[in-house]
């Protein structure tokens, strides 16, 4: 009967068994291991022909039995605890958690125990943390009444809190159950009184004096790391390391001997507790030892390694480096770490991985994002450009940030944004922003640091009376050298004996009241360390909040959308009434700490728009080149050339006039073509024609009519005050003196002269030219004295028939100035230097493309690219 209905429960009564005050799955586990031990009971019986005590009393699942110990001691007290029937005993210290006592402790079946003490002495008429408690087993009235406003050492259940499948917080874990058990009635906490010490009290001597066998001490910032954090156990004067792991049985050999240890990590802490030695472990020898987790280091990002894909750098040890990423990555301290959008990297209790935020065009009221991008200049390209990473706000103060998937990031190849997924050393579930400091503010910092106090005890009410100290908390910091001598009370304070004088007058003294007075008055003596979790809460003395509209009202220069955020709480300062927003609850917070998490891919945005930059730069170049041409058969103004690189000339001297005498077409003038340098000193350039040359034989100039010569200058100034030949060419008729000349030689690149005297022909109605380097021929219609050719410095016809002739076309000149060539280094550096608010420095306003063009606008065709490729509209 029994077991069909054992089967039956199993099978439906789980989901439906419950209590009002206790998991419904633990009570019905519990229930189902007791039917199960019956059933097993009854059958082993039948088997045995062994009719007597054929029941299985349930209470041994649901209650404990706790006894008090006999020689009890103020410094490290027991308590006794065991199963119902009074079986299974243990001798527990203050500090266990989750001892087994019987049953099956993973399914929360099983009965548990904890240890605590009171120190705030609960009378028997009040509760412990909402239990009643009793006295347990063997306090005997008289100690009941003597120790009733005494510390006490207290044992109670614990059910849900060590189940497998239960995941539990820290504060679960600490946790006493509250199970009620039908008719049979709830577990009570059972406690013990812990004696007073003796008389003299011998407080500070046993403090400063104490040495255990093994002592459990922490171990200095320097020697820990945070992804293999250790603490060092000393046995006698042999020193070695434990590593700690969050909830795990550990060991470590002295001399042969096994040493039995427990681990865990929490709330920022590390601890480690020892459980005797031997083969097997056996029971909880002294309290937990906790210490402050090492800090976790700030990831650094190297750079970007694709469109989707970090390098980041990592300090830790190296053997941390080598268990979770490889050897072969550890540099001088680091860990080089390869980070990407398509799978996790696990670091330690980190899962790591690039995520792209979407980027949207920023409004007016989104303040948050703008002040995370006005912290690092990495980012003023996007605030420059109006865009902002996406952030949706609820209605419950709660905000998240919008990220793209892969998809999403490759068909969008704009989100050029990078952040480190995953980096969560202690999640910061709200933060606050002030707007006056342009600051982010973690409103909760989870943590773990040193107290410093002075502590006097009082034989009056037999406790220890704190005044607090202003410290630093770095303790393993200021104290390195001193660790090996840490000591220990039997509340977990740490002190050392240095701190602590030994005589019985100076920490300990008769009366509260002494007491009270004696701890404002010593500073340098009787220390002692607490460890306390650091939490940063918002100081309701310091900030207040106030009404939006009436703030406005008060203050009406103030601009409503430098100040108002629709649906954030807001705040202001009380010292300087000064508002700022909180607090905001983040889901993912890496785009809040932009500073450290996040980076933006400017190489790639680069390598996205230097191509279409370049080529308006390249169009623009071409233009200005094409503006200041000179050309044609006249002076002119001289040309400013300072912006120029080189400049390309094409000079012909004047052609000469048909000659009918010698039967021959008019030799055309001198050709110079030429790339050359300009000189600084003289960057004008200017030209003349010499319409007459001197007659040596009669010292008079005569006219050369259209076979003039040209004359290229370089001048100091606009208007050719100071000037110097450069080149001259020679025109068509010449004497022996006028020949095509390069004055400044250091000048050209690039020289090619061609000179008129080769023509050889006398064909009628002809003429002769140069072009492209060669002396060409060309037939014109007729041939006249006003027919000249259109070329410049072509030489005149004949008609030998008609006995005519035409004029010689005058000279000509082509200048063409030539702009530094722009190259890709040069595009990267100026839009590196205009995203990133360097457009001033020396270096880029000495840059050719600056000189060139002036940083207006280059900037104006940068922003331009900018905006195309971000485009977050």
């Amino acid at each position: 009967m029994n077991f069909k209905f054992l089967i039956f429960f199993l099978i439906f009564g789980i989901s439906h068994y419950g209590y009002s005050n206790c998991n419904a799955r633990i009570q019905a586990a519990t229930k189902a291991e007791s039917l199960a031990s019956k059933t097993g009971k009854g059958i082993a019986k039948i088997f045995t022909f062994d009719w007597r005590d054929i029941d299985f009393d349930e209470k041994l699942l649901q209650f404990l039995k706790v006894r008090t110990v006999s020689n009890n001691e103020f410094f490290n007290p027991q308590i006794e605890v065991c199963d119902y029937t009074g079986d299974n005993c243990a001798r527990l210290y203050s500090g266990t958690l989750c001892h087994k006592v019987y049953g099956t402790q993973t399914t929360g079946a099983g009965v548990s125990a904890k240890v605590f003490i009171d120190w705030d002495r609960i009378s028997i008429t009040d509760k412990i943390d909402g239990l009643e408690w009793e006295w347990a087993e063997g306090v005997t009235d008289e100690a009941k009444e003597k120790f009733a406003s005494f510390p006490k050492i207290c044992a109670c259940s614990q059910k849900t809190a060590c189940a497998g499948y239960i995941f539990a917080s820290d504060t679960t874990q600490q946790s006493c159950d509250t199970c009620t058990w039908g008719s049979n009635g709830q577990q009570k906490i059972k406690c013990v009184p812990i004696p007073r010490t003796p008389t003299p009290p011998p407080f500070c001597q046993y403090l400063s004096s104490v040495t255990e066998q093994i002592k459990i001490i922490p171990v200095a910032d320097e020697e820990n790391d945070y992804f293999l954090p250790r603490v060092a156990v000393k046995v006698n004067n042999e020193r070695k390391m434990l590593d700690i792991e969050k909830n795990q049985n550990k060991t470590l050999s002295f001399r042969g001997t096994t040493y039995h240890f427990k681990t865990d990590k929490r709330d920022g802490q590390i601890c480690a507790a020892y459980w005797g030695k031997g083969e097997k472990r056996s029971q909880l020898q002294f309290p937990e030892r906790c210490f402050p987790a090492p800090n976790a280091p700030e990831p650094e990002i190297d750079r970007v390694t694709s469109g989707n894909s970090l390098r980041i750098k990592v300090k830790m040890s190296k053997d941390a480096c080598g268990r979770f990423v490889r050897n072969d990555t550890y540099r001088e301290g680091y860990c080089i770490i390869d980070i990407d959008s398509y799978r996790t990297q696990k670091i330690g209790d980190f899962s790591l991985k690039v995520v792209k935020p979407k980027i949207e065009q920023k409004t007016i009221d989104d303040i948050l994002m703008s002040k995370v991008l006005s912290k690092q200049n990495k980012f003023r390209i996007l605030k420059d450009n109006d865009c902002i990473p996406s952030v949706i706000q609820s209605a419950e103060d709660i905000i998240s940030v919008e990220y793209q998937n892969n998809k999403e990031a490759k068909e969008l190849n704009r989100a050029k944004m990078l952040c480190i997924s995953g980096w969560q050393p202690d999640p910061d579930e709200f933060i606050l922003i002030d707007l006056n400091d342009d600051n982010i503010v973690p409103l909760r910092l989870k943590g773990a640091r040193y107290d410093k106090y002075v502590a006097i005890y009082s034989q009056e009410s037999n406790k220890l009376f704190y005044e607090k100290l202003e410290y630093n908390g770095r303790l393993l910091q200021d104290k390195k050298d001193k660790l090996n001598d840490i000591l220990f009370d039997n509340e977990g304070n740490i002190f050392f004996a240095e701190e602590r004088k030994t005589d019985s007058g100076t920490c300990s003294v008769a009366s509260d009241a002494e007491a009270e007075d004696k701890k404002r008055k010593v500073t340098t003596q009787c220390i002692v360390y607490k460890l306390v979790n650091s939490e940063q809460y918002i100081n309701k003395d310091t900030y207040e909040e106030y009404n939006i509209s009436k703030y406005l009202h008060d203050n009406a220069k103030m601009d409503k959308h430098d100040y108002a955020m629709d649906g954030y709480r807001r705040y202001i300062r009380k010292d300087n009434d000064k508002p700022f927003y909180m607090p905001i609850k983040v889901d993912r917070a890496e785009v809040f700490y932009a500073d450290k998490l996040c980076t933006f891919d400017l190489e790639s945005l680069q390598q996205d728009i230097q191509g279409r930059i370049r080529q308006r730069l390249q169009d623009k170049k071409r233009e200005m080149e094409k503006d200041n041409i000179r050309s044609g058969l006249h002076e002119y103004e001289a040309l400013d050339l300072s912006q120029y690189e080189f400049v390309d000339i094409e000079a012909w001297g004047g052609g000469e006039d048909g000659n009918l005498a010698e039967n021959r077409l008019g030799m055309p003038g001198d050709y110079v073509k030429a790339r050359l340098s300009i000189n600084r000193d003289y960057p004008f350039i200017t030209m003349e024609m010499i319409k007459a040359v001197e007659n040596i034989e009669s010292g008079t100039l005569e006219s050369v009519g259209s076979a003039h010569s040209i004359i290229i200058k370089m001048c100091q100034d606009r208007e050719a005050k100071v000037c110097k030949p450069l080149i001259k060419v020679a025109g068509g008729k010449r004497s022996g003196e006028d020949k095509t000349t390069i004055y400044e030689p250091s000048l050209p690149l690039q020289v090619d002269i061609v000179t008129g005297d080769k023509v050889n022909s006398s064909e009628d109605n002809k003429i002769a030219y140069i072009e492209d380097g060669q002396i060409k021929y060309g037939g014109v219609r007729s041939c006249g004295f006003n027919n000249k050719s259109i070329k410049y410095g072509a030489g005149g016809c004949i008609n030998k028939h008609n006995k005519s002739y035409s004029k010689g076309c005058s000279g000509g000149v082509v200048i063409k100035p030539i702009l530094h060539e722009i190259t890709e280094d040069e595009i990267k550096n100026l839009i590196n230097s205009i995203v990133s608010g360097r457009d001033g420095d020396i270096a880029i306003a000495n840059s050719n493309p600056v000189k060139i063009f002036g940083i207006g606008l280059i900037k104006q065709i940068v922003n331009e690219a900018i905006k195309r490729d971000l485009s977050c509209n």
